[in-house]
């Protein structure tokens, strides 16, 4: 048996209580037990499913298991009908490696000083017309007017 089918086999055998008191050696909090409840009997994922995003989420967010991540990623999960282990594994270590790339894939905003961003931002601002930024353009007042007379 290799290491995934070994995974896959404890994801399905055990309950994600059971798999998040194995994680967290302890007591294992309300709210994540709801959460594991939800993702079973709203998102009607299956356990083996749910045990693999729950370890999933676990193992890249430091342990953390974040309700709206995991929520976002089962519904996505749902809707991409991923029924086994296999799948839901599969699925898993293709959106790391997706993160992966682009957390790895240098930025070209990372390579310029943050002053010459400004000002090629403020360049590009002064470029647009002003009826696209929303500014009025408004009459020069009388004082104004006095006082540009008085430059010259």
């Amino acid at each position: 048996m290799s290491e995934d089918e070994k995974m896959a086999s404890y994801y399905n055998r055990i309950s994600p209580y059971e798999l998040l008191e194995s994680i967290s050696e302890a007591s294992v909090s309300p709210p994540d037990i709801k959460l594991a409840e939800s993702l079973v009997h709203d998102y009607k994922l299956p356990v083996g499913v749910v045990n693999t995003l729950i370890d999933y989420v676990m193992r890249t967010h430091d342990q953390r298991l974040d309700a709206p991540l995991v929520q976002k990623i089962a519904g996505d999960w749902s809707r991409k009908k991923i029924k086994t282990v296999e799948e839901a594994m599969n699925h898993a270590k293709q959106e790391y490696q997706k993160r992966k790339q682009v957390k790895d894939k240098p930025s070209k905003s990372t390579n310029r000083p943050s002053q010459t961003k400004n000002k090629k931002s403020q360049q590009n601002q002064d470029k647009l017309p002003k009826w696209l930024t929303g500014e009025r353009q408004e009459e020069p007042s009388e004082e104004k007017r006095k006082k540009s007379r008085r430059r010259t």
